[in-house]
This record gives structure tokens, C-alpha cells and sequence, in this order.
């Protein structure tokens, strides 16, 4: 398993524009996308670590509960290891010194890895946003629903280049920065990543967005790690 992640580090195509992100496909295992398939479409327990804004159709809770996890598990533990980090640290070219000084980041012991497998409703729309600095590495992966036409366009990552000087006014009256730039296109097993705190994104910010379109029943699930600092708050 850790050398899949190695490799999946290695193969991450990186972008400077809008910002600094990387992209990445069949970042998962084959066998760890089929496990969270099964757990977006049971009825897990909050423990696993899925977030929801809906009721997800009950299909009967597992008998073999923790053996439909076990493979997530492992993944997850492996990225703890301080020399996954690190790789992943160094090719976003980030440093523990990025991190701000209350974090009181000295070495990659310092860091925990958290994750959660989000299912959002039809409908749902999350505003444009920077990722929070705590993050010193995120990690997005598509799972759900599997490709067909229509949906490259309309369930990926909206990105958004920051401009220096308003360029409008919103519904509220407050001043817009920033401007869509493009989408990172729907792939399963596609991963979206980012750091807040690496140097590259400092400057240009990490402004991003998505939703879930009214015609697409099935929702939208996709798996979210975060490498942060063990005293920080879990986003």
C-alpha cells in the first residue's frame, strides 16, 4: 500500500494557474474505490467519518461493518507514516516552517492525517473559498457518481483566479475578487490537490467551489484528506 501511495505522489501533474494545485488520476487503489462505494451507499456510523446533508437510502447496516472499512483503514495509515508525508510535503514544495508558529510544527510527528467521505445532496452549492491554513496538504478524491456524459463539467472543482481589485458586488453587498478561471472535469478516482500554505499559494490564494446539480440524483461523494497539525482543530 505505501508504495501505491509513493507512486501516486510521483505520477501528481502539478499547475500553477490559477494557483498551485496538482492533479492525479486512479489515485486510489481499484479495491479501496469499490470498499467506499459499498460504505457511501450503507449506513455507516459517524466513526467512519462520512459527512452528509441528506438521508442516504438505507439499505441495511453491514454485518461485516469493520471488515467494510478495513482497506480504508490501512490506506489512511499508511499516509501517516512521516516519509509519505514528507514525499508529498516536498513535491508541493512545502515546508513545516509554512505552517503558522501556534501550530508548533517541528517534524513530521507533529502532523496527524484526517479524513471523511462527504456525500452531498442534489442542489447543494458551496460558495467559493480558500482552504484554511491549518491544511498543509488536502487531498480531494472523486468516488461517486462513476463517469457518464454530463458530468465532466458539472461535478468537478470550479477554480477561481483572485484578482487584486474588486470586480463587482454581490447579493450581499460585498466586494468580489475574484474570477472564474475553469473546472477540474469529473473522473473517478481523480484527486484534486492543494496546500494553503505552500509559498506558490500564499500568492495567488486557493479559491475553489462545487455543486451538485439538481439532475443528478445520485449526489456527489468524494473522499477528503487533510495532513494538519496533531493540536489543530479537524476541518
Amino acid at each position: 500500500m505505501k508504495d501505491f501511495i509513493s507512486l501516486s505522489i510521483d505520477r501528481i501533474e502539478l499547475f500553477d494557474e490559477p494557483y498551485f494545485y496538482g492533479l492525479c488520476d486512479n489515485f486510489l487503489p481499484n479495491n479501496l474505490i469499490e470498499e467506499l462505494l459499498l460504505i457511501s451507499n450503507d449506513n455507516p456510523r459517524r466513526e467512519v467519518g462520512l459527512h452528509r446533508n441528506w438521508p442516504v437510502p438505507k439499505i441495511g447496516k453491514s454485518s461485516n461493518y469493520k471488515k467494510n472499512v478495513s482497506i480504508l483503514n490501512q490506506y489512511i495509515t499508511c499516509w501517516e507514516d512521516p516519509i509519505i508525508m514528507e514525499s508529498a510535503f516536498n513535491k508541493f514544495g512545502v515546508k513545516l516552517t509554512d505552517f503558522q508558529s501556534k501550530y508548533e510544527v517541528k517534524d513530521f510527528d507533529d502532523l496527524r492525517v484526517v479524513h471523511s467521505l462527504r456525500k452531498f445532496a442534489p442542489g447543494f452549492n458551496y460558495k467559493p473559498h480558500n482552504d484554511t491554513p491549518s491544511k498543509g496538504i488536502s487531498i480531494v478524491v472523486f468516488v461517486y457518481p462513476m463517469n457518464q456524459k454530463g458530468l465532466k463539467h458539472h461535478l468537478g472543482t470550479i477554480l477561481y483566479k483572485f484578482e487584486n481589485k474588486p470586480i463587482g458586488i454581490d447579493k450581499n453587498g460585498k466586494e468580489i475578487k475574484y474570477s472564474y478561471f475553469g473546472s477540474v472535469e469529473w473522473e473517478v478516482n481523480r484527486a484534486f490537490i492543494i496546500s494553503a500554505i505552500s509559498q506558490k499559494s500564499k500568492e495567488k490564494k486557493t479559491l475553489h467551489s462545487y455543486h451538485v446539480p439538481e439532475y443528478i440524483t445520485q449526489g456527489r461523494v468524494t473522499l477528503m484528506i487533510n495532513i494538519i497539525p496533531k493540536n489543530a482543530v479537524n476541518p
